[in-house]
């Protein structure tokens, strides 16, 4: 029964990956790299159910396509670094793949490599007399390969939540409104597509070792591939709604610096600009727009406020926003008005992070306050 349904969601996973990879390779967007990333991560792992299809259904043979079944395994070492890339291109602007970034398939190709040499070692019936060589090409193949893998997904995870966790910081400095750019959902994928890893390499691990029955590992496998399955789904929809207007942050340049007298004409036009001209009104206001207004570089503003005000862009704009609520909601003079034209009118595009940021800046809901004056 398990392997019934293990092979049929299996075989569900490859088809529709090559679904979204064929929709992909298609979809017409500005972030073409962005895309194909995307599109190149899908294609590997449909690659890799394609080469457990063929193999589970004996449509290829272990005995006559021995090679094949080895050395494609490397493939498992392409998953990682294409997830890496395209979550990189996808948080900075403007990003382009440099020569650099192809040695992050640098293992990839060693581990090919690796699996060749151990596929001609065991054909060819040759016993070595170093036993080093014997048991790195044979007896501790799959132990070499599969530790290998894991290091290299730890690493990569690692990676991978650094970038979304600067980006998430990089856009408060920059958006004053986050409903359409802010990637909290890439974390839960994150720890999805972690688990979907951990299964896949310890039910190779316990298997090596004879840890766990086959039961167990049917579940395991199970377990996994529906958590994979899930998880391109969402990241394909996701993926697709953010091609067409999502853009990155630039990427942090060391460097910049401001004198003391620059700062403080800067931080004493700010305070003068924001109590005259009131930006905090207009939606989606961006430091970009914001530095405009003021005819100053973003950089040197975005500097300004996280060092003089002690804060960052979207924490400053929102202050004020939230400022000029509590005025009209204490005033008689706006009783007429109802809490959702209030948050419109003073910035907010959303009614919940109104009341998120309105709460963690009063410690009261905005229909609380309004009782409570």
């Amino acid at each position: 029964m398990i392997d019934s349904l293990t092979d049929f969601v299996l075989t569900t996973a490859g088809f529709e990956l090559f679904i979204l990879v064929t929709v992909l390779f298609f979809y017409n967007t500005k972030n073409k790299q962005n895309r194909d990333l995307l599109a190149s991560f899908f294609l590997v792992k449909a690659l890799l159910m394609t080469r457990w299809f063929v193999f589970r259904f004996k449509i290829l043979s272990y005995d006559y396509h021995l090679y094949l079944l080895i050395v494609t395994s490397s493939l498992y070492f392409l998953l990682a670094p294409t997830l890496y890339l395209y979550v990189k291109s996808m948080c900075f602007k403007k990003y382009v793949l440099k020569a650099k970034d192809w040695l992050n398939f640098a293992p990839f190709a060693i581990v090919a490599l690796y699996l060749s040499f151990a596929y001609l070692f065991y054909v060819s019936g040759v016993s070595s007399k170093n036993q080093l060589i014997y048991k790195t090409f044979d007896v501790y193949l799959w132990n070499v390969f599969w530790t290998g893998n894991f290091i290299q997904i730890a690493i990569y995870v690692v990676l991978i939540f650094k970038i979304v966790r600067n980006y998430q910081s990089g856009i408060l400095d920059k958006y004053s409104s986050l409903e359409k750019i802010s990637l909290s959902w890439m974390y839960s994928l994150l720890l999805l597509i972690s688990l979907h890893w951990i299964f896949i390499v310890s039910r190779s691990l316990f298997s090596i070792f004879n840890i766990v029955s086959n039961d167990l590992l049917k579940i395991v496998d199970l377990f996994s591939i529906s958590i994979y399955l899930f998880y391109v789904t969402v990241l394909f929809f996701k993926s697709l709604l953010r091609f067409k207007d999502f853009e990155g942050i630039d990427q942090a340049k060391n460097g910049n610096r401001l004198d003391q007298e620059e700062m403080d004409i800067l931080e004493l036009e700010v305070k003068r600009f924001i109590k005259e001209k009131k930006p905090f009104l207009k939606p989606a206001l961006t430091i970009e727009d914001f530095s405009q207004m003021l005819s100053v570089q973003p950089w040197k503003l975005s500097t300004v406020i996280n060092v003089r005000f002690k804060t960052n862009f979207y924490g400053l704009i929102n202050k004020h926003r939230i400022e000029e609520a509590k005025k009209m909601l204490k005033d008689p003079q706006m009783e007429y008005k109802t809490v959702l034209q209030i948050l419109y009118e003073v910035g907010f595009n959303s009614k919940s992070t109104f009341n998120d940021v309105f709460k963690k800046l009063t410690g009261m809901t905005p229909v609380q306050f309004k009782k409570s004056v």
